[in-house]
């Protein structure tokens, strides 16, 4: 009996059993030949990975920048640049190959009005590693000039090209019987340029100098990322006219009696002519006791890659600049910053870098009250004011702005609208 009960249970595994291999045949019969692995190629593809598990990772030269590009919104002067006495001017740096000298039109062109083109300011850079390491270093604005460096480079190759030879970069946690490099240059230690020390994990060593980060400054030509005005609403606008994300936007501007504290996240990038466009309503206020809060910039930096004590640099430096009324601030993408100044690293052989890049745009003197007064300017140069036009270029944010929104506006004709953009582009340019 016991045998009996047994028999179909065993009949039904024997069964099950054909099944499954039937199922395994006919999915060998359906695969794709190409995907098939021999034994051989399924064996050579394990060695290969674990290779590549058991493959060291390349040390590396790990690169920490921050800088803001400043502009005052109505084109005026910012005033002279913050650094010390020691730094390298842009004419105490030896020139490589001085471009030929251009002759004169004839006739000479009218002279351009003065527009002051947008301060990169305090970029500096900080160097890590977990050994000592010697290389070049090359720092390239796309468009543009440097103005000031230090420690001194070996040369400009250009306006726009400073290049540094054999950095010798030195570790701060790794143990060596004789370290005696040049005296670092006395700076007070509430200067930026003293507490900026703090960030640092090594010293670089380059002509002689020592420092422990690298500083270059120069100034931007082009039109300014974005824009503010007022809309009909009475609302203030915000637009991008980059192909990047504005990231942690934040504005502080008078609008009649009241103050506008805001921050917007991200402003979306322009597509096509259509500019990114966030309105500062709503979701967009902030209370002004939480516009700006000790640790924010701290904490911002951070998460962009630079160290906790970098971060608190940058926060000591900027705070005060980024919370004043009539102004308005962003962070650009690293992509952004990528394009418009390049670092160019030379290293050993055998050795990889990482480059964390954080830059923010300030904006000051931001006056709302005269939007009436740019819109009038532009109406004036449409129609071929030749005062208004050097008036529009000397007015920086401002000016520029007002000719974009009346670009995109569809109450102007064809004639008016080749008109303003043709003075865009010169402003472009200048």
């Amino acid at each position: 009996m016991r045998i009996r009960r047994l028999f179909p249970l065993a009949a039904i595994l024997l069964l099950g059993v054909a099944a499954q291999f039937a199922v395994q045949a006919q999915d060998e019969v359906n695969e794709d030949p190409s995907e098939r692995k021999s034994p051989a190629r399924r064996e050579a593809t394990e060695k290969s990975d674990e290779a590549k598990r058991d493959q060291p990772s390349l040390p590396a030269l790990k690169v920490y920048e921050w800088g803001v590009a400043t502009m005052n919104w109505d084109g005026s002067d910012e005033g002279p640049d913050d650094v010390p006495a020691f730094y390298y001017d842009a004419s105490e740096v030896p020139l490589e190959a001085e471009p030929a000298e251009q002759p004169a039109p004839v006739p000479a062109p009218e002279p351009k009005p003065p527009r002051p083109p947008v301060k990169i300011r305090k970029p500096v850079l900080y160097f890590a590693c977990d050994r000592d390491v010697v290389f070049d270093l090359d720092v390239r604005f796309t468009s543009g000039k440097l103005t000031w460096m230090y420690p001194k480079p070996n040369r400009r190759t250009g306006a726009a090209t400073a290049q540094w030879d054999n950095i010798q970069f030195y570790a701060d946690d790794l143990p060596r019987d004789k370290f005696a490099p040049p005296e670092l240059h006395a700076v007070d230690a509430g200067h930026w340029a003293g507490y900026s020390r703090e960030g640092s994990t090594g010293s670089i060593v380059v002509n002689g100098e020592h420092e422990r980060f690298l500083f270059y400054e120069g100034a931007r030509n082009g039109l300014p990322d974005a824009d503010i005005f007022i809309n009909a609403e009475g609302h203030p606008v915000v637009h991008n006219h980059t192909a990047h994300e504005l990231l942690d936007l934040r504005v502080n501007v008078a609008v009649g009696a009241e103050i506008y504290t805001c921050h917007v996240a991200r402003v979306p990038a322009a597509s096509g002519d259509q500019p990114g466009e966030v309105v500062l309503k709503g979701d967009a206020m902030v209370r002004a006791d939480s516009f700006l809060p000790a640790g924010s910039l701290t904490e911002e930096c951070r998460r962009a890659g630079l160290t906790e004590a970098q971060a608190k640099v940058f926060e000591r430096c900027w705070q005060a600049d980024m919370a004043k009324v009539g102004s308005m601030s962003w962070r650009r993408t690293q992509k952004a910053l990528d394009e418009l100044m390049e670092l160019k690293l030379t290293l050993p052989a055998g050795m990889g870098s990482e480059v964390k890049r954080v830059g923010y745009v300030l904006v000051n003197n931001i006056d709302l009250t005269r939007q009436a007064e740019m819109e009038d300017l532009v109406r004036k140069a449409a129609e071929g004011d030749a005062d208004a036009e050097g008036k529009l270029k000397a007015a920086g944010t401002a000016g520029a702005g007002a000719l974009r929104r009346a670009m995109n506006s569809k109450d102007i004709g064809l004639k008016q609208r080749l008109k303003l953009a043709k003075l865009l582009g010169e402003m472009s340019a200048a």
